[in-house]
């Protein structure tokens, strides 16, 4: 339940906390995730960067987290907010993404986070997620105040809370080196010449070894894969040219798109990727078009939707959206290929 109250207070700019800190102008980005709980002391962690020395603006971001969460433990958040942040939580743990890092080694350390507090008996128990996630389902729908009570125990009434300010010192720098200099002014004065000598000596013997390359009959102990243990060929992914009229477009409105399908096993969840072509835009205005990606999601639509309700709308209904600029080579092409690649996942119906 934390977790997941975790990601309503902070899982996006969009989220309560780190709106609010934004639109307080008191420094220039939010820091902070939030809830960590890999050590065996959890803590929630959240604050700005760039904030002005005054005590005042201290002060003054401190009260915006006390502010925002004070609201929500008395009033709760919007329902629409809670389904969407639900909807996020939950695809995720299906879609179970671990990117190129493998499955087992990410489950492992999943483990290690409950092994933290509950020693051998709770080693599997982040990865047990169905009964939690159905009880704190059954919980919400029946109108209990989780979020609140959470909100109220652990953080608003919570005795251990400290507030931190790291200020940039330019004479650390100078002083470690003086420090430095000391150290091994000293140490050279206790080991006389003889024991400089023999550290020098020492130090050039080791990086001679670490220089020369180790005998044939060591490297043939590494493992290693011959031109015979690679397949003679690439891995297939079966593509489909689908007609544009069967997802919704009109061939007429919409000449020169194509549609491509490709059937893998993706535990239910369908990957979309539409790819618009840049070959138009200007070369000054290449720069702009990674500043364009990152904030296709940060504005409203021009339905009137601000970017608060379209964040609840794609976290909702979807898994996620994203956006960025891919440059490829084409083939007997010399000039690259520019596209802006919007992305969405969501569970098949």
């Amino acid at each position: 339940a934390f977790e997941v109250l975790n990601r309503a207070l902070m899982g996006s700019s969009a989220a309560p906390l780190p709106k609010a800190l934004d639109d307080s102008n008191l420094g220039s980005q939010v820091i902070g995730g939030g809830l960590d709980d890999d050590l065996l002391q959890p803590f929630f962690m959240v604050g700005l960067k760039g904030v002005a020395e005054e005590d005042s603006a201290m002060q003054a971001v401190q009260q915006v987290v006390l502010d925002v969460l004070t609201h929500h433990a008395q009033h709760g958040f919007e329902p629409s907010w809670i389904a969407a942040t639900m909807n996020t939580f939950e695809f995720a743990l299906r879609e179970n993404n671990t990117g190129s890092v493998p499955r087992g080694l990410v489950n492992m350390l999943r483990s290690s986070g409950a092994w933290v507090h509950e020693g051998g008996d709770g080693l599997f128990e982040n990865l047990k997620y169905e009964d939690r996630l159905q009880a704190l389902k059954t919980k919400l729908a029946d109108g209990q105040p989780v979020f609140q009570g959470l909100l109220q125990k652990y953080l608003l009434s919570n005795g251990h809370r400290v507030t931190v300010e790291m200020v940039p010192d330019p004479q650390v720098g100078p002083a470690r080196v003086a420090a430095e200099e000391t150290m091994i002014r000293k140490a050279s004065q206790k080991m006389g010449p003889d024991g400089v000598k023999q550290a020098i000596a020492e130090a050039a013997a080791l990086q001679k070894i670490q220089h020369t390359p180790d005998p044939p009959e060591v490297l043939a102990m590494v493992p290693h894969l011959s031109i015979e243990d690679m397949p003679p060929s690439g891995k297939e992914v079966p593509t489909e040219f689908v007609d544009v009229s069967s997802v919704g477009l009109s061939s007429a409105s919409h000449p020169g798109v194509e549609w491509l399908q490709h059937d893998l096993p993706t535990n239910g969840i369908i990957y979309v990727n539409v790819a618009f072509d840049l070959g138009a835009v200007q070369p000054d205005d290449v720069p702009l078009l990674s500043l364009f990606a990152s904030c296709l999601k940060q504005n409203g639509l021009t339905t009137g939707e601000d970017f608060v309700a379209v964040a609840e709308r794609i976290g909702a209904t979807t898994g996620g959206v994203s956006a960025s600029v891919v440059n490829s080579v084409v083939r007997g092409r010399d000039e690259p290929q520019a596209h802006l690649i919007v992305s969405g996942k969501s569970m098949a119906a």
